[in-house]
């Protein structure tokens, strides 16, 4: 069975399994999520924070954004197919916005 269609990780579980192998300071599920970014193992990553959607990255089934201020938040979706479908839907929209800042 493909990754994209195992049931997600539960948060705990997850939080637990970067602490032990990335970050063990990681309090957060977005804590783990920046310590996975940080060392380049996000699934995706696209957007740039002056863009009207930010700059976003996914893994496995969580979407994190950050915005023009700074702000992080985090999305969490009910497999890791729909955060798929999500970030390209955004990544589209990031697309759209560049061609059009740029174009």
């Amino acid at each position: 069975m493909s990754a994209e269609f195992q049931a997600p990780v539960s948060d705990d579980a997850f939080l637990a399994k970067i602490r032990k192998t990335i970050d063990p300071d990681a309090k957060s599920v977005l804590d783990a999520l920046n310590a996975i970014q940080g060392h380049g193992f996000a699934d995706e990553s696209s957007g740039t924070v002056e863009a009207p959607c930010g700059h976003f990255f996914r893994v496995e089934h969580w979407i994190v954004t950050t915005d023009s201020q700074g702000f992080m938040s985090v999305e969490t979706f009910d497999s890791i197919q729909a955060a798929m479908v999500a970030f390209s839907e955004r990544d589209h929209e990031y697309a759209d916005w560049d061609d059009d800042d740029n174009g």
